[in-house]
């Protein structure tokens, strides 16, 4: 019964596929299962990388999808957020797909995804600062952590406007031209919307620095290196008001 039970575990899961024993099962039934979860893995990679999908087609998105989920099958029982090596894989099999750019889509996406499924936590307010100078405090020693919803893409090719139109449903027309030059972008979650928009060259020096682990001193060292006519301020204000950080450790956002 234990034999027969894991078998069917491993059928139903779809992560062993080709390679189950099938001798307690009629194999017309067990493709059944194995179809439904395999469709199952699909339809979540299909909303997790909308982009991706709309960019090669149903069909050759699907046999992408077969390959990942042959290589990464996963060990949770829920599929939420399922694809974490997806942009990884794509760029691992560039052979097969052609696209250079497609890896950068797929970061995006993931982006989106994992800023909608993540945790809430108490941002940080401006009058916690406030607070600190109004006691002595030091400034500088104070340590930033990004929000859980909140990610930073580094692509090395152009592609969020486009990015922007397929995620607002928006079909293309003509053949995707982007560039190969770098964009940093940021995507997080602002209430129950998902929020994204590119980022100069101080907003990324400064969130990356960070993220990385820098206290308020380091990271306006740092912005202030990639960028000297930077207003720390009115950039520490604004990313304040767009709740991108918090007290709360809560490890790396990339």
């Amino acid at each position: 019964m234990k034999h027969y039970m894991q078998t069917m575990a491993a059928v139903i899961d779809g992560s062993h596929i080709g390679t189950v024993e099938l001798e307690y099962f009629d194999a017309k039934y067990v493709n059944v299962y194995r179809n439904n979860s395999v469709t199952a893995y699909i339809d979540v990679l299909r909303a997790n990388y909308r982009s991706v999908a709309d960019l090669v087609g149903d069909d050759f998105f699907v046999s992408i999808c077969l390959e990942y989920i042959k290589k990464h099958p996963t060990c949770q029982r829920s599929l939420v957020g399922y694809g974490e090596g997806f942009a990884k894989f794509l760029d691992d099999n560039l052979a097969h797909h052609k696209l250079a750019y497609l890896s950068s889509f797929a970061r995006l996406d993931r982006a989106w995804t994992r800023a909608h499924i993540a945790q809430d936590n108490e941002p940080l307010q401006m009058s916690v600062l406030e607070n600190i100078i109004k006691q002595g405090g030091d400034l500088e020693s104070l340590e930033l952590f990004l929000m859980p919803d909140v990610f930073l893409v580094s692509n090395t090719w152009s592609v969020f406007s486009v990015w922007i139109s397929l995620r607002e449903d928006t079909k293309l027309t003509k053949a995707v031209e982007v560039d190969e030059n770098r964009e940093n972008v940021l995507v997080w979650r602002h209430g129950y919307e998902v929020i994204y928009r590119d980022l100069n060259t101080a907003e990324y020096a400064f969130l990356s620095a960070t993220n990385n682990g820098a206290n308020l001193g380091l990271a306006t060292e740092k912005t202030l290196r990639a960028s000297p006519a930077t207003d720390i301020g009115q950039l520490l204000t604004g990313m304040l008001s767009a709740e991108l950080f918090t007290q709360i450790e809560g490890g790396t956002n990339a």
